[in-house]
């Protein structure tokens, strides 16, 4: 009889400790329900706006008009592409905000849907003006303005250096081979040498109201314009002149 009692009594304990173990699991799951709920409910999930390809075709013709007063002069900005879905009805608010002139590719834009502000990136295509080559120039070959014209290089990182205007005066010659299209950078141009070593040259001599010529071997190399250094045969004397044209100089006497 006792025996039947304490099985009894071990099957009721098991049941109970079932019964509570199921009760726990029900009411665990209730919670993480119930929390889901209320976590949906405070904080909606985001909804993806679709993008509008006629609405960002002109938000983005709107900006390269308005992002064109903020580059170099000089710089023609051909178009703009926005990095953001844009919705349909979003309006510009503002273009690169803060900026007053803007020397990168890069750039920020406000946007403006439902009343609220978005912030988007937004990149260019612009391009700078530079000289180039109207035909292959061979080196050495004299040159003129005549023998550039103006070119269109990407602004950023397009020919850095390169000459925008033809600001050389005075007879010119190019120091390497231009293909035509190429850049004019301004190493590329030199003075062409009028005097090399060796070479007889004419030189004017002024003393007061008197002046002579008279023939004296170089012994450096220089163009018009610079100084050169002269050997008078006859003596042997060093003497400093100034290049006026090829194998001609001056030499004023103080």
């Amino acid at each position: 009889m006792a025996s039947s009692s304490r099985s009894a009594a071990r099957q009721n304990f098991v049941y109970r400790l079932q019964r509570d173990r199921f009760v726990r699991t029900v009411l665990a799951l209730l919670g993480a329900v119930l929390m889901t709920a209320v976590f949906a409910y405070a904080y909606p999930a985001p909804v993806a706006s679709a993008n509008d390809p006629l609405t960002a075709k002109l938000l983005e013709a709107e900006i390269a008009q308005k992002i064109a007063p903020l580059m170099t002069p000089g710089v023609r900005v051909a178009s703009v592409k926005l990095s953001c879905p844009v919705a349909a009805g979003t309006k510009l608010k503002d273009v690169a905000p803060g900026i007053s002139r803007l020397n990168a590719r890069v750039f920020m834009v406000q946007l403006e849907n439902a009343n609220q502000t978005l912030l988007c990136g937004a990149s260019l295509d612009a391009q700078r003006q530079v000289l180039v080559a109207s035909h292959d120039l061979a080196m050495g070959q004299p040159v003129s303005a005549q023998d550039f014209a103006p070119g269109w290089v990407d602004a950023f990182t397009g020919a850095p250096g390169a000459s925008s205007s033809f600001a050389f005066s005075g007879p010119l010659v190019t120091t390497i081979f231009i293909g035509a299209g190429q850049p004019l950078y301004p190493t590329e141009l030199t003075k062409p040498v009028a005097v090399r070593p060796g070479d007889i040259v004419t030189v004017v001599v002024k003393n007061g109201a008197i002046t002579v010529k008279t023939a004296l071997e170089s012994r450096s190399t220089a163009s018009i314009g610079d100084s050169a250094t002269m050997m008078n045969p006859e003596t042997g004397t060093a003497v400093q002149i100034h290049v006026t044209g090829v194998r001609t100089g001056e030499l004023v006497m103080q």
